[in-house]
């Protein structure tokens, strides 16, 4: 049987000399900090270019929101009520619209999206993968589901130059408990999930797609 434990791993050693800790049995710090180990992981060790545009947009969505509301409170603090009423209205809706899209985004587009990357083959043999993993714990329980999504980018045609038809997404489960990351004092333990990724992903992150 291979062996799959990871070696020399940036990531788990970086974990190792700042441990993290959460609140035991606290199912939402728990979740945010595999999130993050799992963002992490992929940067670091298995070399993805995380894609932000998620978050960006969410940025900028929250940026936007926060200048109108700064503009109302200055200009009505400069300008009594009722005179500054319009464009005190104005700004309370753009608020509002600017609020209800960046949730409507982060729930059904966004939706449990934690990382969207990119790599290219060290070699120029395999074209571009396409990483996006998701997370789901369900509420009041200790499980945590992983689903790697990852596609490889299609082929530039050797006449044409356009691309070919993609070879379609594989998509794989890791699906464990939080007992399984954290001790009884709420440790982390980044060694553990290192090794249950790369006995699903594979040691550079994108085997699995290979042997589909």
């Amino acid at each position: 049987m291979a062996n799959t434990k990871p070696t020399a791993s940036k990531a788990v050693q970086d974990y190792e000399a700042t441990p993290v800790m959460v609140t035991p049995y606290n199912g939402v710090e728990m979740k945010h900090t595999v999130d993050d180990a799992v963002r992490k992981l992929f940067t670091t060790d298995f070399a993805y270019k995380e894609n932000t545009r998620h978050s960006d947009f969410r940025l900028i969505l929250g940026y936007s929101a926060c200048a109108f509301a700064a503009a109302g409170a200055l200009y009505s603090y400069k300008v009594p009520f009722p005179d500054c009423r319009p464009l005190l209205a104005v700004c309370v809706v753009a608020y509002f619209i600017l609020n209800s899209l960046m949730m409507f985004y982060t729930q059904y587009v966004e939706k449990d999206i934690i990382f969207v990357g990119t790599k290219s083959d060290r070699l120029g043999v395999d074209s571009p993968t396409t990483l996006t993993i998701r997370s789901q714990t369900p509420r009041f329980s200790p499980s945590y589901t992983l689903t790697f999504e990852i596609e490889q980018s299609p082929y530039p045609h050797a006449k044409t130059g356009k691309p070919s038809s993609s070879k379609g997404a594989k998509t794989l489960d890791l699906k464990r408990n939080f007992g399984d990351y954290f001790d009884v004092d709420g440790k982390f333990s980044a060694e553990a999930l290192a090794e249950d990724v790369v006995r699903v992903v594979g040691r550079d992150g994108a085997s699995f797609v290979k042997s589909q």
